[in-house]
């Protein structure tokens, strides 16, 4: 259905990211709260992201252009954290908590079924249960995990294990340890820009090593001076080489007492000196909700990165957990943007009335092309914008579309028939989040406001859920 569509000023608003629509928002701080959303990353291409998913619980896979999830995998009973694959498989390998692996096998590869059909085809993979052990027993954790592009071998981050392992796809999987150290703790795992790794380890310091477990380089956090480092003592969660600036990577922190997060730019050269600035976030303010650039960018409890496939400019995608949301990095910039792709799962859960207009596509004189229908088999949509609607606050917006017998389109809707371009509009998509305390819990379709000021994640009487705003969508060519 379409219908009502306005520009706005930029007010009360949060963000989103659907094919040319780019979303900003405002700045309002959340209740400290331990919700669940995206973890695991695993681009696919660059339009397609495979997504560990801690709320569904499964794996999503995420069209990047789209902004909306093109199909889900629902596993009953686990919690998924890391997932991989590559170019050329056919499977991919998801790990969970307490040392669970599953193998996903694909009904094709990876390139070809995202060529023909835009989609994995999730819902009919193999799903099937993978026992890892090495030479002292079984894994207890996978956080984690990268596949070779020939398929035949993946490397584990495994931080209860204090270990990186590597796991051979030949025979019967077997992990071996890349290194196993004691004071070790590999929290993230990506490649480098050579094809060797590098390990996020818990507290201070980066490793860059071979496959076979040679230390190349470490990287501290601390002694580099990275802002709020020494202080605050946060998580490391990945890091990666900087593809635009040399002999430089980028760190993702996240605070275990706050829940707010930064991403490092950290400089080094021949001589072993470091140097670091913040490339996007800030620890020890609280966490939030903003789609801006540099510092006052602003997350809740991101777990990983990787590199957008093919970007230019170059992006990192972002798991931003607890915003239950992907957010897009511009590297040239230090510019965020977000992808709400969770978005069709509450629209699904609205009440019929609320997805219609009352007035007809003709009624409002919207072109037949652009026109959709509604569940009641009624055309529903509104006239197109009027540049006079630059100021209308979100309250105004919603008066004068109901005066127009029409509502708020959603964010995919604009996308879909292209009328949001080079406007700015109120959508209907609200920003929340939702935290799920117990097993089979699941977020209402209308977030309600609750918020609790100065508690940290520790307590376990917080409130779990808010509403934070509206999505704006910004059109462009």
């Amino acid at each position: 259905m379409l219908n009502c569509l306005l520009s706005t000023s930029f007010r009360n608003h949060c963000p989103v990211v659907l094919s040319f629509i780019l979303i900003l928002l405002s700045g309002s701080n959340f209740a400290n709260a331990k919700g669940a959303g995206p973890i695991g990353l695993w681009p696919a291409s660059n339009r397609y992201v495979l997504v560990a998913d801690k709320s569904l619980t499964g794996l999503v896979l995420v069209d990047l252009k789209a902004g909306t999830a093109t199909e889900r995998l629902m596993m009953a009973g686990a919690t998924p954290k890391g997932v991989a694959s590559c170019s050329s498989c056919d499977f991919a390998l998801v790990s969970g908590q307490d040392g669970q692996f599953w193998r996903v096998q694909f009904k094709g590869n990876v390139p070809e079924l995202l060529e023909r059909t835009g989609k994995l085809g999730l819902d009919k993979a193999q799903f099937e249960p993978v026992e890892l052990e090495h030479t002292n027993g079984k894994l207890t954790d996978g956080r984690m995990i990268l596949i070779s592009d020939d398929g035949k071998e993946a490397f584990i981050a495994s931080s209860n294990d204090r270990a990186v392992f590597r796991v051979d796809f030949s025979s019967n999987p077997n992990a071996s340890a890349v290194f196993k150290h004691k004071k070790a703790k590999p929290y993230g795992l990506n490649w480098d820009k050579n094809g060797d790794l590098l390990v996020a380890m818990h507290k201070r310091d980066i490793w860059r090593i071979t496959t076979t477990g040679t230390v190349l380089a470490t990287y501290n956090v601390k002694v580099a001076g990275c802002p709020g480092a020494n202080k605050l003592k946060p998580n490391l969660r990945a890091a990666i080489d900087d593809p635009v600036n040399d002999n430089s990577l980028l760190i993702l922190a996240s605070n275990p007492k706050s829940y707010d997060a930064v991403i490092w730019r950290l400089t080094y050269d021949d001589k072993g000196e470091e140097s670091c600035a913040i490339a996007a976030g800030k620890i020890g303010r609280d966490p939030g909700w903003v789609d801006a650039s540099g510092e006052t960018i602003e997350f809740s409890r991101p777990h990983y990165f990787v590199l957008r496939p093919d970007s230019q400019p170059a992006q990192l995608i972002v798991s931003d957990i607890d915003n239950r949301a992907l957010r897009l990095l511009d590297l040239e910039t230090d510019t965020s943007t977000t992808v709400m792709y969770d978005r069709d799962r509450r629209v699904e859960a609205l009440p019929a009335v609320e997805l219609m207009s009352d007035v007809s596509c003709a009624g409002q004189k919207w072109p037949e092309s652009v026109s959709a229908t509604a569940a009641s088999g009624t055309k529903s949509c509104a006239r197109p914008p009027k540049p006079e609607a630059l100021e209308l606050k979100l309250g105004e917006a919603r008066t004068h579309c109901e005066a127009e017998g029409a509502r708020l389109c959603e964010s995919t809707e604009l996308r879909r028939t292209g009328v949001a371009t080079n406007l700015t509009a109120w959508t209907n998509m609200e920003c929340a989040s939702c935290w799920h305390r117990n097993a089979g819990e699941h977020c209402a379709a209308k977030i309600d406001t609750h918020k609790t000021k100065g508690m940290v994640h520790e307590h376990k009487d917080f409130s779990q859920s808010w509403y934070s705003g509206h999505a704006l969508a910004i059109g462009a060519d």
